[in-house]
């Protein structure tokens, strides 16, 4: 049994918090500020959360440094991607990938194999997001580069996953693995939106602040499931279910920002939900 029915259950909770803090970024007057306040909420909310924790056991400061590491990849990647592409090309791509690379390499990595019911389950989680990549027609010319930096992203992913995933289990306490993760993870960005917005960012933070708050509360409580959902389950059905946020993102952008939901979303949605149902017949 890969999870208890609790496990999958809050991680889809994550999912959804994922969207929701995701189109709050979106809406907002400036997405680097935003973000910026999202990750100093993070570290200031590591730092609170720190001293009444457990501590870290030597162990696992390899992994936190190499999550660190490649969490700032991630985002630096994630940047060029978007310099090039639109949101709707790129993210089910960097999405919709990890979870397929993941369950490919949880067996060398991890020491988890799946049974081929959650393979499948994966694979349909994967094909459901990764096909709303599609909506423009196959990639030629400068959606090639874009493809390039996507899948880029999904290798950024899908190490910091692994890094996660083991090092939250040596921890014994996922809070505590969090915390630490928030506090050294927020800095980098955090300094490099702060000095990027240097000439203006007074005025911007008095009127995102706010936003950037709640988005950075939510945002640290949907990770903060998953590496607890890392701690009690295999990796991958934890990462693919985790990307079913692509799919709230989906229905977020038509219910509340008046995006049309289209068949090609109705399709991936249909193709989570089949994912899902497979994961857990294969428990």
């Amino acid at each position: 049994m890969w999870a208890e029915g609790h496990v999958s259950a809050l991680v889809i909770l994550a999912a959804l918090l994922h969207a929701s803090w995701n189109a709050m970024l979106k809406r907002s007057e400036d997405a680097l500020v935003t973000m910026g306040v999202v990750m100093t909420t993070g570290v200031a909310m590591g730092a609170l959360a720190i001293p009444f924790l457990p501590p870290l056991p030597a162990a696992c400061w390899v992994y936190l440094a190499l999550s660190v590491l490649l969490h700032l990849a991630y985002q630096l990647i994630l940047v060029q991607a978007y310099r090039i592409a639109d949101l709707s090309q790129v993210f089910p791509i960097f999405r919709g990938i990890p979870p397929v690379l993941v369950a490919s390499f949880s067996g060398l990595v991890a020491g988890e194999l799946l049974a081929p019911t959650q393979v499948l389950g994966v694979a349909a989680i994967s094909l459901g997001i990764g096909s709303l990549a599609l909506h423009r027609g196959l990639p030629r010319g400068q959606d090639r580069l874009a493809l390039a930096w996507a899948l880029g992203t999904a290798v950024a992913i899908t190490a910091y996953t692994f890094a996660d995933g083991l090092g939250v289990r040596l921890s014994g306490n996922a809070l505590t693995y969090a915390a630490w993760l928030f506090f050294f993870n927020g800095i980098p960005y955090a300094l490099f939106a702060w000095w990027r917005r240097r000439a203006a960012l007074w005025p911007v933070l008095g009127r995102v602040w706010p936003q950037g708050l709640g988005a950075g509360v939510v945002a640290i409580g949907g990770f903060t499931i998953v590496l607890w959902a890392f701690a009690r389950a295999p990796l991958a059905p934890v990462a693919a279910l985790r990307e079913t946020s692509v799919i709230f993102a989906a229905l977020i952008g038509t219910l509340l920002l008046r995006e049309p939901f289209g068949r090609l979303r109705l399709v991936a949605a249909v193709l989570v939900v089949l994912g899902i149902v497979l994961l857990h017949l294969g428990r």
